[in-house]
């Protein structure tokens, strides 16, 4: 058999999230269980069909075929289709709206369906991550810092609770309840570039496709929704942090640190691309934690090196983004910064503040944020110390390497 190609896999990665929302807008929410067998069956066909055959000119139509058919298949045998005429074939069990591959509206049905009213507002999350990601019980329980099989409980309640309230009719929501949804589903696209950009639990420092793909997916709602300063500043800020994607890692695979990247390799058309959007964010009179972390992005982005960051910016904006949403990466985040003017006894505070979060018991950042403390004051043994706890709360072998390097460096 011969070697799977990269390039099938990204392609089924990419229009797994629109297949599955075309069998759900079709078959209905009440059946959303039969809608992911389906597209599962037709993706594993696809495999097995085009690392032979090659990819078709219009993948997911072909799969939005396959997919369909299965459908028609289970729907029969179950009773709940009348079956059709002999006469009509293969070809009757094909809608004429799968002839295409589908337009930008698709892309983002299955995550306002996710993030349904009627569920909690961590359960709408999950099921988006799951539904309009891809994210197994796994990715969304590393995420989360809880138990996969924890995870799995509340998703299969949530599909529950969507199937109970029957079909929800995903071409006609109104535009008032697109808008009560789009924050949350704003939140579960971030989550989504998040994850990737640091996944926590694989040797790989980012997951381009999966990064790539909120990018685009947070592009769409900019443009779906161009009075929405929250999305705007989102997409502002992921344009600012994929720029850095190339410069990440050194050429041996190492994890360089920002003040360590080649800032020339940075991509200068997504940092014009993220001032525009920012620019757009700044004309609203919304102020959410996208502004404030763009912001942030922003200073690092224009700065032509290291050495000329406006640090006092930076304070600011997390000053005021500590106020407003006080997360465990925020407050390490904080904490580095006021460390970089000076400010130790702050920058201990807010580890210290950053120690209190539940999750931090299973995140590396509290250590190296102390570790970093230690080393500016001199306490070299206790930043070891944090050093070595950080290294064991990571499994990223580049960022591990980078550990060890700084442990060997005597810092």
């Amino acid at each position: 058999m011969p070697a799977r190609d990269t390039s099938l896999d990204t392609i089924l990665r990419r229009v797994r999230a629109s297949l599955l929302a075309a069998m759900v807008a079709r078959l209905g929410a009440d059946k959303l269980p039969l809608a992911e067998d389906v597209c599962q069956d037709a993706l594993e066909k696809a495999v097995a069909s085009w690392s032979y055959a090659g990819i078709p000119d219009k993948p997911l139509a072909w799969l939005k075929i396959a997919a369909w058919r299965r459908a028609v298949d289970v729907l029969r045998r179950e009773a709940f289709l009348a079956p059709m005429a002999d006469d009509q074939g293969e070809q009757g069990a094909d809608p004429p709206a799968f002839d295409g591959d589908g337009g930008q509206d698709e892309d983002l049905r299955l995550l306002y369906l996710a993030c349904h009213p009627g569920l909690s507002l961590r359960d709408q999350m999950m099921l988006g991550l799951q539904l309009g990601a891809g994210f197994t019980a796994k990715d969304i329980a590393d995420l989360m810092f809880m138990k996969a099989s924890a995870v799995g409980q509340r998703l299969a309640r949530a599909k529950r609770k969507l199937r109970a309230g029957g079909p929800d009719d995903l071409l006609t929501l109104s535009p008032d309840e697109q808008k009560n949804r789009r924050l949350t589903v704003l939140n579960c696209v971030y989550l989504m570039f998040t994850a990737a950009y640091a996944p926590r639990r694989q040797n790989a420092l980012l997951v381009r496709d999966t990064a790539g793909e909120a990018l685009r997916l947070v592009r769409i709602l900019t443009a779906q929704n161009p009075h929405c300063a929250e999305a705007a500043a989102a997409a502002a800020l992921l344009c600012f942090q994929a720029s850095r994607f190339d410069a990440r890692t050194g050429a041996d695979g190492r994890l360089l640190l920002l003040k360590d990247q080649n800032r020339a390799v940075w991509d200068q058309g997504l940092i014009a691309e993220g001032a525009a959007h920012l620019g757009r964010a700044k004309a609203g009179t919304a102020l959410s934690r996208y502004h404030l972390e763009a912001g942030i992005a922003a200073v690092h982005a224009f700065a032509p090196r290291w050495e000329d960051t406006d640090w006092q910016a930076i304070n600011t904006l997390y000053g005021r983004l500590v106020a407003l949403y006080p997360s465990l990466a925020v407050l390490v985040n904080a904490a580095i910064a006021k460390a970089e003017i000076g400010d130790i006894g702050a920058a201990q505070q807010l580890v210290d503040r950053a120690e209190a979060c539940p999750e931090a018991a299973h995140h590396g950042g509290t250590a190296l944020a102390q570790a970093h403390i230690a080393s500016l004051q001199g306490r070299i043994e206790d930043a070891r110390r944090y050093l070595i706890a950080a290294r064991s709360l990571d499994q990223r072998t580049a960022v591990r390497a980078h550990i060890d390097a700084l442990l060997e460096s005597g810092a």
